[in-house]
């Protein structure tokens, strides 16, 4: 008898905060952002190579989790792509869910759980059954996660949103999307899916959007106009926060984090439109 998928449900991370670091960002980088958000800085191995997990403690003190890198590089998936292959992989969301952490890394194409040991292990090899889609975002939501997809350029309004059950089951959800960066879910049920460009065949300023499918499965535009947005997150204040200009060279010292307040009714009582 096959044994029961493992069922989740969304916690606070565990230590304080927790950080994915590649190595080209360096020990000074490092403790800059830990100073930055209010952490007294102890010491900083220079020991930790490729992309890893660390964990911060309140009282500025850091611990190696687990090295990504290595473990992908180890366990490598079924499908990599030749032509854009990163051998430390480009690790791109992680959720926290129980104590574990779960990471979604596009280059490769899998989902893996990180336990509070630091032992890692896989979800399922998206590359498997997909191929090169180039997976991005993920949220978890009513026992499920949902990953969007970029897909390899030129952007042609093949981005999907897939659900992937604990036991790693991929079905496809939604389609026709472009470069899917973010995804999120009301309290309602809706589904958010940030575009990072539209109408274009590669990244363009001023063509992102936010797209909510509603619960009867019609589309409609929160938001248009965005500049390269690179994530997004429903914040305490039910408003969505948005990273815009998220790269390019006007996101060097650019950057901005865009909120936007819409509210529908019918959503609180479980409605459609």
């Amino acid at each position: 008898m096959a044994a029961a998928a493992p069922s989740y449900a969304a916690t606070v991370p565990t230590p304080p905060l927790i950080l994915v670091a590649h190595h080209d960002f360096g020990r000074d980088d490092l403790r800059g952002l830990i100073q930055a958000m209010g952490y007294r800085i102890i010491s900083i191995d220079s020991s930790w190579r490729g992309f890893t997990v660390i964990g911060v403690n309140h009282d500025g003190t850091w611990q190696l989790i687990a090295d990504l890198s290595a473990w992908q590089k180890a366990n490598p998936v079924a499908n990599p792509f030749p032509g854009d292959f990163e051998p430390d992989g480009t690790w791109y969301s992680m959720i926290s869910l129980n104590g574990d952490l779960f990471a979604l890394e596009p280059n490769h194409g899998e989902l893996v759980r990180v336990d509070t040991k630091g032992n890692i292990s896989r979800v399922v090899d998206i590359s498997a059954s997909q191929g090169h889609i180039v997976p991005t975002a993920m949220v978890f939501h009513n026992g499920n996660f949902y990953v969007g997809n970029l897909d390899p350029f030129p952007i042609t309004g093949n981005s999907s949103v897939y659900k992937i059950t604990p036991a790693g089951d991929i079905t496809v959800v939604a389609t026709g999307f472009n470069a899917i960066l973010g995804i999120e879910f009301d309290k309602a049920g809706g589904m958010y899916v940030l575009e990072n460009t539209t109408g274009n065949p590669f990244p363009t300023p001023g063509t992102g959007d936010v797209i909510r499918i509603d619960h009867n499965g019609a589309r409609r535009a929160i938001v248009t106009g965005l500049n390269l947005p690179t994530a997004m997150a429903f914040g305490p204040d039910n408003k969505l926060y948005i990273s815009n200009w998220g790269f390019g060279p006007p996101a060097i010292g650019g950057g901005e984090i865009v909120k936007v307040a819409f509210s529908c009714p019918n959503d609180h009582h479980g409605g459609k439109h």
